[in-house]
């Protein structure tokens, strides 16, 4: 592959990576609103995980980050949300428009690769700091990594099954 094609698949690679993690970070959203700041074990014994799933995964990114907000999430950690949802947002909608002409020419592109790396290791480092609040509250309860682990292994199973 030669060096402009190269660099080309690089930005889109890396432009994934980011997505993926904005992703990463916005499924943690939904388990923590329905887990740590949810309704309680009473609620979730009665009613099951899988209803606030459910009802929070028609939420935007944004909506999620409203509703943490309702939930007195400390404000550190929330300014880091608002943040990642800034640039989930601007990932999603605008990133190709903004970046036109950046994209066309090649001496631009490194520097793509780079703000997208920055911005994927961004959404990683903030879900690093939620995903121990969950697997606190998890343990808490019983829920071991084994646990964790096997049960996505039956779902990814199940998704082999039906493909």
């Amino acid at each position: 592959m030669d060096p402009r094609s190269e660099l080309i698949r690089e930005v889109f690679a890396q432009f994934g990576r980011a997505y993926f993690e904005a992703q990463s970070v916005e499924k943690e959203l939904m388990v923590l609103l329905a887990t740590v700041l949810g309704p309680g074990d009473d609620w979730l014994n009665q009613n099951g995980m899988a209803v606030l799933l459910d009802r929070y995964s028609k939420n935007t990114f944004g909506q999620l980050a409203y509703e943490l907000k309702k939930k007195g999430v400390p404000t550190v950690v929330l300014d880091e949300i608002e943040a990642a949802v800034k640039d989930r947002n601007w990932l999603a909608h605008n990133y190709f428009w903004d970046r036109a002409i950046d994209f066309a020419r090649e001496d631009k592109r490194e520097g793509m690769v780079k703000e997208l790396a920055a911005m994927a290791d961004r959404f990683a480092a903030l879900d690093a700091k939620l995903t121990p609040l969950v697997r606190k509250w998890g343990s808490d309860r019983g829920v071991t990594d084994e646990v964790v682990r096997q049960t996505m292994d039956r779902m990814m199973s199940e998704v082999g099954e039906s493909a």
